[in-house]
């Protein structure tokens, strides 16, 4: 993209290419010193939905802007330099994510003087509502979800783990992994994920301002195109009730009188309470086998 912007930048002739200007996928326009749209592309009318005429009888400041992030193009001519960023534009088409490229064109004469500007906006609508989609699924899953740098730093948590666990959100993004007080664990170590770039999972017991939980844990390595991992997603399965209950069992079946069996689908026995030891006289190696 870079490289896009400083070709266009270099060549002032770009609006007599129509390779490169009206045929750009790219929304381009040149701009006055007023900022005056004195030509326009094919993709600008395709994408908002304007026509042609109606665009050329406008100045960027007619353009309906929602919101916008970066530098404003006053920078560009002040300080004779690219500037970036984005923007929401309402258009007749709909609304358009835009990230958007303002380059001074310098005059052939001289090299100094800006003649005109290119402003070139790359269509990010679909990439940015696949963003929002993501983060409310996320914001209102009640699965717990950390993003985690290489240093296994918390740099994004859901709002469930504030709910669950009782930390606020400030702590946790303060936090790293290894900060947390898990006083048990079973499974997959988060290390394999980075260094294997492998789905990793487990359960583990950890405590956290309301008491204790006990998780399932998955961390999924989120891989760059050069094969490196980069960061990962860490979901956590709250079981900690699932958990109690079957502990609540076990006491019950281990201190009860009663003789307790656990069969596989072959009527092997799998488990045998305490009980059968004491009433039967066999070993539990014995019942077991």
């Amino acid at each position: 993209m870079t490289e896009m912007i400083n070709y266009y930048k270099n060549t002032p002739s770009i609006r007599d290419n129509n390779a490169i200007f009206q045929d750009n996928p790219a929304l381009m326009l040149i701009l006055d010193l007023s900022f005056n749209i004195v030509d326009v592309n094919n993709a600008w009318v395709q994408k908002s939905g304007y026509s042609r005429e109606q665009l050329l009888s406008m100045n960027l400041k007619d353009l309906t802007v929602l919101s916008r992030s970066g530098d404003t193009i006053d920078s560009a001519l002040r300080e004779k330099h690219a500037i970036s960023g984005e923007m929401v534009l309402n258009t007749p088409n709909g609304r358009l994510a835009l990230e958007y490229h303002y380059t001074p064109l310098f005059s052939p004469a001289d090299g100094s003087s800006i003649e005109n500007l290119l402003a070139v906006y790359f269509d990010v609508t679909e990439n940015r509502r696949l963003q929002r989609k993501n983060q409310l699924m996320i914001d209102n899953n009640p699965t717990l979800f950390f993003i985690l740098d290489k240093n296994f730093q918390v740099i994004e948590a859901n709002p469930a783990w504030e709910i669950i666990t009782g930390y606020t959100r400030q702590q946790l993004l303060s936090m790293k992994l290894t900060d947390f007080n898990v006083y048990q664990r079973q499974g997959g170590n988060v290390m394999d994920a980075f260094t294997k770039g492998a789905e990793v999972t487990g359960e583990l017991g950890v405590i956290v301002p309301k008491g204790r939980l006990h998780l399932q844990y998955h961390y999924v390595p989120f891989i760059s195109e050069d094969g490196q991992v980069y960061e990962i997603l860490a979901a956590y399965f709250d079981v900690t009730a699932f958990q109690a209950l079957a502990q609540r069992n076990r006491v019950l079946i281990e201190k009860n009188p009663t003789l307790f069996f656990i069969l596989d689908k072959s009527l092997q026995i799998t488990e045998a309470n305490p009980a059968w030891e004491a009433a039967s006289g066999y070993s539990m190696d014995q019942l077991l086998s």
